[in-house]
């Protein structure tokens, strides 16, 4: 009603602005590549969710490897370092920081999850994304295999628009 009623007085809504998804991990962006992204939009029309999966891990001291946990049943508890966890939110809280002082309405969602390509989609709904940004190397090859098949993951079945982006610059 609220809507109807600044529609009957010529009141114009506000449009939300746009929200942009920006994966942190494989396709990591520099701060220089975001800088220059960030000259080329409006801050006013967008805003970055900047996005962390975090794989849950255990390691096995007997094979001295580290191994995924997928756990068997979806309401299970996985465990997971606090100090890895408080260093993944540092590393996107810096993203979110950098992002602000550039004007623009920024935040950081991490996830912990065995299965980081379905988590950018489910986050992509979620969080009512309008774009999904990924910054591509100067070479795929520079990826590993799962590395890869993250990215075309993405790309593959991203309910939002994916838009592809050059890394000109090292990674932060």
């Amino acid at each position: 009603m609220q809507i109807s009623a600044h529609k009957e007085q010529g009141w114009s809504e506000k449009p939300r602005p746009s929200t942009i998804i920006i994966p942190v991990g494989p396709t990591v962006p520099s701060l220089f590549d975001l800088e220059d992204y960030y000259r080329s939009i409006n801050s006013d029309k967008f805003r970055i969710t900047f996005l962390r999966i975090v794989q849950p891990r255990t390691t096995d001291f007997s094979l001295d490897m580290c191994l995924s946990v997928v756990p068997s049943v979806v309401a299970t508890n996985i465990t997971i370092d606090k100090h890895h966890l408080a260093d993944e939110r540092r590393l996107c809280l810096d993203f979110v920081h950098h992002a602000r002082l550039h004007g623009f309405k920024a935040k950081c969602v991490i996830y912990v999850d065995s299965h980081p390509g379905l988590a950018v989609i489910q986050a992509a709904r979620q969080f009512d994304g309008d774009c999904l940004l990924l910054w591509a190397p100067e070479h795929l090859s520079r990826f590993s295999q799962t590395a890869r098949d993250l990215y075309k993951y993405m790309i593959k079945h991203s309910p939002i628009p994916v838009t592809i982006l050059p890394g000109t610059r090292n990674s932060v």
